[in-house]
């Protein structure tokens, strides 16, 4: 595994955009692991891969919008508020010149996912409103567990998470290497737990929800998320490479994380806690 900062146009990589969740917690405590909510950028070749739209997709647009004429691809995880966040202040979407696809998954309340996303646009929720929005959107439903080919080399995988209202996990597959991104999963059901087994195994690089310590989570059961640990027990079942703890507790300060950092180093070497502007390459 190597880490690059410059130079990855012709790579496969993911940069680290946002890494809390669910609220920002911008502050001098946070300063070192980062106060936004989550929003990873993979790229692949001259192919974008955004996923999930959390406050770090703000940062991410005004990266991108140094460039003309953008063809991006966003791929959202479920519509709770930290994953949606950045969407009305994404600079690229005010352009013309610039084209997203956006892929989510098909809702049981039977509304497509544009209805969903863009009512975080409307009832003066925002100062941003539709017709702002002056980007060619192509909207894309998914079946859940059904594979998309985005192009002839770049396949993603998707699987359940248990997470109230339900959440979609990801398995980006390019040239034999395997980025997977498992946020917003709570450990409660064994069935769902041994297909992500088989979902992650022998993946490079697992991004799992690690928002509590075991600690804390006994008094949290039922809020949608997991531990630390639990992600470490998952990607050794799975014989996965490196783990990477995201989706942190916005109440984790830098101290805490460095604390975690410790212990998981400990535990299982090839892993390492996500903070933003971290850049992992295949």
């Amino acid at each position: 595994m190597e880490f690059f900062l410059t130079d990855l146009k012709d790579n496969f990589f993911v940069k680290f955009w946002g890494v809390r969740g669910s609220i920002p917690c911008p502050g001098s405590s946070t300063i070192k692991y980062g106060g936004n909510t989550s929003c990873l950028e993979i790229g692949i070749a001259d192919t974008t891969l955004i996923f999930d739209a959390g406050t770090g997709l703000c940062q991410l647009g005004q990266a991108l919008s140094k460039n003309n004429n953008l063809n991006l691809n966003l791929f959202l995880t479920h519509f709770h508020y930290d994953h949606i966040w950045g969407w009305p202040f994404f600079e690229p979407a005010l352009r013309k010149t610039t084209k997203i696809n956006i892929y989510a998954a098909a809702s049981d309340m039977r509304l497509p996912p544009e209805k969903v996303l863009m009512k975080s646009l409307e009832n003066k929720k925002t100062p941003v409103n539709l017709d702002t929005m002056k980007a060619e959107l192509n909207f894309s439903e998914f079946i859940v567990g059904k594979s998309i080919t985005l192009t002839e080399k770049i396949n993603i995988l998707t699987t359940e998470l248990s997470h109230p209202d339900k959440a979609v996990g990801y398995r980006i597959q390019y040239n034999g290497k395997s980025i997977c991104y498992l946020t917003d999963r709570e450990h409660n059901n064994k069935t769902i737990y041994n297909k992500l087994v088989e979902f992650v195994s022998n993946a490079d690089i697992v991004i799992y929800d690690a928002t509590y310590t075991n600690e804390e989570y006994a008094e949290r059961m039922g809020w949608g998320h997991s531990t630390w640990e639990e992600g470490v027990r998952l990607c050794d079942d799975a014989c996965a490479k490196t783990y990477v703890a995201f989706h942190h507790d916005p109440s984790h300060d830098d101290k805490f994380m460095d604390n975690v950092s410790k212990k998981l180093k400990r535990i299982r070497k090839n892993s390492l806690v996500a903070k933003e502007g971290l850049i992992l390459k295949l």
